[in-house]
Protein backbone atom coordinates (compact mmCIF):
# COMPACT_ATOMS: atom_id res chain seq x y z
CA UNK A 1 0.00 0.00 0.00
CA UNK A 2 1.10 3.32 -1.06
CA UNK A 3 -0.56 5.46 1.14
CA UNK A 4 -2.86 4.81 3.82
CA UNK A 5 -5.66 6.56 5.54
CA UNK A 6 -3.04 8.95 8.16
CA UNK A 7 -1.11 9.84 4.99
CA UNK A 8 -4.71 10.93 2.73
CA UNK A 9 -5.01 13.04 6.14
CA UNK A 10 -2.08 15.16 6.23
CA UNK A 11 -2.14 15.29 2.68
CA UNK A 12 -5.96 16.66 3.23
CA UNK A 13 -4.36 19.29 6.44
CA UNK A 14 -1.04 20.28 4.72
CA UNK A 15 -2.11 20.19 1.03
CA UNK A 16 1.58 17.83 0.08
CA UNK A 17 2.58 14.73 1.00
CA UNK A 18 5.84 12.33 0.14
CA UNK A 19 6.09 8.66 -1.06
CA UNK A 20 9.85 7.95 -0.81
CA UNK A 21 11.18 5.69 -3.05
CA UNK A 22 7.79 5.62 -5.42
CA UNK A 23 10.32 5.18 -8.28
CA UNK A 24 13.66 2.44 -7.76
CA UNK A 25 17.00 3.83 -8.76
CA UNK A 26 17.25 1.64 -11.99
CA UNK A 27 13.92 3.65 -12.60
CA UNK A 28 15.33 6.61 -12.25
CA UNK A 29 18.55 6.48 -14.21
CA UNK A 30 16.34 4.93 -16.99
CA UNK A 31 14.01 7.80 -17.33
CA UNK A 32 16.84 10.20 -17.11
CA UNK A 33 19.02 8.54 -20.23
CA UNK A 34 16.03 8.24 -21.98
CA UNK A 35 15.29 11.86 -21.34
CA UNK A 36 18.85 12.80 -22.55
CA UNK A 37 18.29 10.75 -25.76
CA UNK A 38 15.62 12.71 -26.60
CA UNK A 39 17.08 15.69 -26.49
CA UNK A 40 20.12 14.59 -28.56
CA UNK A 41 18.33 13.69 -31.42
CA UNK A 42 16.20 16.50 -31.26
CA UNK A 43 17.53 19.23 -34.24
CA UNK A 44 16.73 22.80 -32.72
CA UNK A 45 16.95 24.51 -36.23
CA UNK A 46 13.66 22.52 -37.31
CA UNK A 47 11.59 23.99 -34.92
CA UNK A 48 13.18 27.45 -33.96
CA UNK A 49 10.34 27.94 -31.80
CA UNK A 50 11.31 25.75 -29.10
CA UNK A 51 12.64 28.57 -26.81
CA UNK A 52 11.39 29.14 -23.16
CA UNK A 53 12.36 32.85 -21.34
CA UNK A 54 11.66 32.51 -17.89
CA UNK A 55 10.96 36.80 -18.20
CA UNK A 56 7.99 36.20 -20.53
CA UNK A 57 4.44 36.25 -18.99
CA UNK A 58 4.07 32.57 -20.24
CA UNK A 59 7.80 31.78 -19.71
CA UNK A 60 7.96 31.37 -23.45
CA UNK A 61 8.52 32.90 -26.75
CA UNK A 62 5.52 30.90 -28.78
CA UNK A 63 2.48 30.24 -27.77
CA UNK A 64 1.55 28.16 -30.22
CA UNK A 65 4.83 25.81 -29.29
CA UNK A 66 3.29 25.43 -25.94
CA UNK A 67 -0.01 24.58 -27.09
CA UNK A 68 0.97 22.58 -29.87
CA UNK A 69 3.38 20.35 -27.26
CA UNK A 70 0.09 19.30 -25.48
CA UNK A 71 0.08 16.90 -28.18
CA UNK A 72 3.41 16.31 -28.23
CA UNK A 73 6.87 15.66 -26.34
CA UNK A 74 8.21 18.68 -27.36
CA UNK A 75 11.82 20.30 -26.10
CA UNK A 76 12.20 23.95 -24.78
CA UNK A 77 15.37 25.47 -24.46
CA UNK A 78 16.66 28.43 -22.43
CA UNK A 79 16.04 31.30 -24.99
CA UNK A 80 19.36 32.90 -24.47
CA UNK A 81 21.21 30.15 -25.35
CA UNK A 82 19.83 29.29 -28.78
CA UNK A 83 19.34 31.99 -32.18
CA UNK A 84 16.52 33.20 -33.41
CA UNK A 85 16.54 30.57 -36.07
CA UNK A 86 17.63 27.65 -33.77
CA UNK A 87 21.23 27.29 -34.08
CA UNK A 88 22.45 26.68 -30.85
CA UNK A 89 25.40 28.83 -28.62
CA UNK A 90 26.01 25.69 -26.40
CA UNK A 91 25.91 22.36 -25.66
CA UNK A 92 22.33 21.07 -26.09
CA UNK A 93 22.91 19.25 -22.46
CA UNK A 94 23.84 22.72 -20.94
CA UNK A 95 20.37 24.40 -22.19
CA UNK A 96 17.67 22.51 -22.13
CA UNK A 97 14.64 23.37 -19.94
CA UNK A 98 12.33 20.82 -20.16
CA UNK A 99 10.37 18.65 -22.42
CA UNK A 100 6.28 18.73 -22.53
CA UNK A 101 3.46 18.11 -22.23
CA UNK A 102 2.48 15.04 -23.61
CA UNK A 103 5.23 12.56 -22.82
CA UNK A 104 2.53 10.27 -20.93
CA UNK A 105 0.80 9.41 -24.25
CA UNK A 106 3.56 9.92 -26.93
CA UNK A 107 6.69 8.84 -25.73
CA UNK A 108 6.89 4.95 -25.08
CA UNK A 109 9.47 5.24 -22.08
CA UNK A 110 7.33 7.42 -20.02
CA UNK A 111 4.04 6.33 -21.36
CA UNK A 112 4.46 3.01 -19.23
CA UNK A 113 5.98 4.51 -16.88
CA UNK A 114 3.30 6.68 -16.42
CA UNK A 115 -0.07 4.24 -16.67
CA UNK A 116 1.30 1.77 -14.22
CA UNK A 117 -0.33 -0.23 -11.71
CA UNK A 118 1.17 1.71 -9.01
CA UNK A 119 0.47 5.24 -10.64
CA UNK A 120 -2.85 3.63 -10.71
CA UNK A 121 -2.86 2.51 -7.14
CA UNK A 122 -1.99 5.98 -5.84
CA UNK A 123 -4.36 7.85 -8.14
CA UNK A 124 -7.20 6.07 -7.25
CA UNK A 125 -6.22 5.99 -3.41
CA UNK A 126 -6.30 10.17 -3.69
CA UNK A 127 -9.69 9.79 -4.76
CA UNK A 128 -9.94 9.84 -8.03
CA UNK A 129 -13.05 7.96 -9.75
CA UNK A 130 -11.93 8.93 -13.45
CA UNK A 131 -8.40 10.67 -13.49
CA UNK A 132 -7.31 12.26 -16.40
CA UNK A 133 -4.33 13.48 -17.28
CA UNK A 134 -3.69 17.25 -18.23
CA UNK A 135 -0.01 17.56 -18.88
CA UNK A 136 3.14 15.87 -17.99
CA UNK A 137 6.52 17.53 -18.14
CA UNK A 138 10.35 16.36 -17.77
CA UNK A 139 12.18 19.13 -15.83
CA UNK A 140 15.91 19.46 -16.16
CA UNK A 141 17.04 21.87 -13.36
CA UNK A 142 20.44 22.74 -15.09
CA UNK A 143 23.54 24.65 -13.46
CA UNK A 144 23.70 28.15 -14.82
CA UNK A 145 20.16 27.60 -16.46
CA UNK A 146 17.18 30.14 -16.05
CA UNK A 147 15.11 28.20 -14.03
CA UNK A 148 13.30 29.51 -11.42
CA UNK A 149 9.82 28.99 -10.99
CA UNK A 150 7.56 31.82 -9.40
CA UNK A 151 4.85 31.40 -6.57
CA UNK A 152 1.57 29.45 -8.35
CA UNK A 153 -1.18 27.23 -8.31
CA UNK A 154 -1.49 24.59 -10.12
CA UNK A 155 -5.52 24.92 -10.32
CA UNK A 156 -5.00 28.29 -11.89
CA UNK A 157 -4.47 26.88 -15.22
CA UNK A 158 -5.89 23.71 -14.92
CA UNK A 159 -9.33 24.47 -13.62
CA UNK A 160 -12.21 21.77 -12.98
CA UNK A 161 -15.06 22.94 -10.95
CA UNK A 162 -15.18 21.37 -8.26
CA UNK A 163 -11.65 21.73 -8.27
CA UNK A 164 -10.04 18.41 -8.63
CA UNK A 165 -6.16 19.45 -9.60
CA UNK A 166 -3.25 17.58 -8.01
CA UNK A 167 0.39 17.42 -9.46
CA UNK A 168 2.54 14.45 -8.74
CA UNK A 169 6.20 14.78 -8.70
CA UNK A 170 8.90 12.51 -9.12
CA UNK A 171 12.19 13.47 -8.23
CA UNK A 172 14.63 11.54 -10.87
CA UNK A 173 17.74 12.52 -8.48
CA UNK A 174 18.00 14.31 -5.43
CA UNK A 175 16.74 17.43 -4.86
CA UNK A 176 18.44 20.23 -2.10
CA UNK A 177 18.06 23.70 -1.12
CA UNK A 178 21.46 24.46 -4.20
CA UNK A 179 20.22 22.22 -6.46
CA UNK A 180 16.74 23.95 -6.72
CA UNK A 181 14.19 21.97 -5.00
CA UNK A 182 10.84 22.76 -4.75
CA UNK A 183 9.62 25.07 -2.15
CA UNK A 184 5.55 25.38 -0.56
CA UNK A 185 3.59 27.12 2.06
CA UNK A 186 1.88 24.70 3.79
CA UNK A 187 -1.62 24.48 4.44
CA UNK A 188 -2.02 27.32 2.20
CA UNK A 189 -4.68 25.39 -0.52
CA UNK A 190 -6.82 26.08 2.38
CA UNK A 191 -7.07 29.70 1.39
CA UNK A 192 -8.37 28.26 -2.03
CA UNK A 193 -8.02 29.53 -5.51
CA UNK A 194 -6.18 32.83 -6.05
CA UNK A 195 -6.71 33.34 -9.63
CA UNK A 196 -7.26 31.25 -13.13
CA UNK A 197 -5.35 31.75 -16.41
CA UNK A 198 -8.11 32.30 -19.56
CA UNK A 199 -8.26 32.00 -23.08
CA UNK A 200 -8.59 35.18 -24.39
CA UNK A 201 -7.72 35.38 -28.09
CA UNK A 202 -7.74 39.80 -27.97
CA UNK A 203 -4.96 39.31 -24.97
CA UNK A 204 -0.63 39.09 -24.87
CA UNK A 205 -0.12 35.73 -25.80
CA UNK A 206 -3.82 34.61 -26.18
CA UNK A 207 -4.80 34.52 -22.39
CA UNK A 208 -5.30 36.53 -19.88
CA UNK A 209 -5.40 36.63 -15.71
CA UNK A 210 -8.24 36.74 -13.68
CA UNK A 211 -7.87 37.39 -9.87
CA UNK A 212 -10.34 35.36 -7.35
CA UNK A 213 -9.07 36.37 -4.40
CA UNK A 214 -6.56 38.98 -2.55
CA UNK A 215 -3.05 38.08 -3.74
CA UNK A 216 -0.45 39.59 -1.36
CA UNK A 217 3.46 39.56 -2.08
CA UNK A 218 4.52 36.29 -1.19
CA UNK A 219 6.84 36.23 2.14
CA UNK A 220 9.85 33.83 1.02
CA UNK A 221 9.78 33.42 5.07
CA UNK A 222 6.51 31.15 4.53
CA UNK A 223 8.24 29.21 1.96
CA UNK A 224 9.58 25.76 3.31
CA UNK A 225 12.06 23.69 1.35
CA UNK A 226 10.96 20.03 0.06
CA UNK A 227 14.48 18.10 0.10
CA UNK A 228 13.78 14.80 -0.88
CA UNK A 229 16.02 11.78 -2.18
CA UNK A 230 15.72 10.68 -5.94
CA UNK A 231 12.88 8.40 -6.19
CA UNK A 232 10.35 10.53 -3.82
CA UNK A 233 7.29 11.40 -5.30
CA UNK A 234 5.77 14.73 -4.07
CA UNK A 235 1.88 15.03 -4.30
CA UNK A 236 0.39 18.46 -3.85
CA UNK A 237 -2.79 20.17 -4.00
CA UNK A 238 -3.45 22.17 -6.66
CA UNK A 239 -4.12 25.10 -4.69
CA UNK A 240 -0.57 24.60 -2.90
CA UNK A 241 1.66 27.69 -3.45
CA UNK A 242 5.02 26.35 -4.56
CA UNK A 243 7.96 27.72 -6.44
CA UNK A 244 11.19 26.88 -7.16
CA UNK A 245 14.57 28.52 -7.25
CA UNK A 246 17.70 28.73 -9.76
CA UNK A 247 20.06 26.07 -9.54
CA UNK A 248 23.18 27.46 -7.48
CA UNK A 249 25.29 23.74 -7.49
CA UNK A 250 26.93 21.84 -10.16
CA UNK A 251 24.38 19.35 -10.52
CA UNK A 252 21.34 18.57 -12.02
CA UNK A 253 17.80 18.50 -10.30
CA UNK A 254 15.80 16.31 -13.10
CA UNK A 255 12.03 15.28 -11.98
CA UNK A 256 9.36 14.36 -13.83
CA UNK A 257 6.00 15.51 -12.94
CA UNK A 258 1.99 15.25 -13.77
CA UNK A 259 -1.23 17.14 -13.50
CA UNK A 260 -4.58 14.87 -12.89
CA UNK A 261 -7.70 16.33 -12.75
CA UNK A 262 -11.11 14.57 -12.07
CA UNK A 263 -13.21 13.40 -15.50
CA UNK A 264 -16.20 11.84 -14.19
CA UNK A 265 -19.44 13.63 -14.47
CA UNK A 266 -18.97 15.02 -11.01
CA UNK A 267 -16.60 17.60 -12.63
CA UNK A 268 -16.19 19.81 -15.30
CA UNK A 269 -13.04 21.43 -17.33
CA UNK A 270 -13.58 25.09 -17.69
CA UNK A 271 -13.99 26.03 -21.32
CA UNK A 272 -12.43 28.91 -21.03
CA UNK A 273 -9.53 27.46 -19.62
CA UNK A 274 -6.21 28.67 -21.91
CA UNK A 275 -4.90 24.67 -21.25
CA UNK A 276 -6.85 23.18 -23.68
CA UNK A 277 -5.75 19.96 -24.90
CA UNK A 278 -7.22 19.50 -28.69
CA UNK A 279 -8.99 15.73 -28.55
CA UNK A 280 -9.19 16.32 -24.47
CA UNK A 281 -7.28 14.99 -22.09
CA UNK A 282 -6.13 10.95 -21.89
CA UNK A 283 -7.39 9.20 -18.98
CA UNK A 284 -4.96 7.56 -16.87
CA UNK A 285 -4.25 3.50 -17.85
CA UNK A 286 -2.81 0.77 -16.54
CA UNK A 287 -0.67 -0.65 -19.14
CA UNK A 288 0.91 -3.46 -16.41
Amino acid sequence: MLINQANLLLYKDQGYLLIPDFASSDECRALQGHAAALVAAFNPTTDPRCQWNASLPVNHVSADYFLESLNKASIFFESSTITADGHMLCDKMKAVVKIGHALHDYDPIFKLFTHSLRMNQLVKALGYKKPLIAQSRYFFKLPGVKGAIHPHQDSTVVYTEPLSCCAIWIALEDATVENGCMWIIPRSHHDGLLGRVLSDPAAVYGRRFLKLGNIPPWNDSLFVPLEVKAGTAVVMSGELIHQSKINKSNFSRQAYALHFIEGFSTHRYAKDNWLQRPGGFGELLNLQ
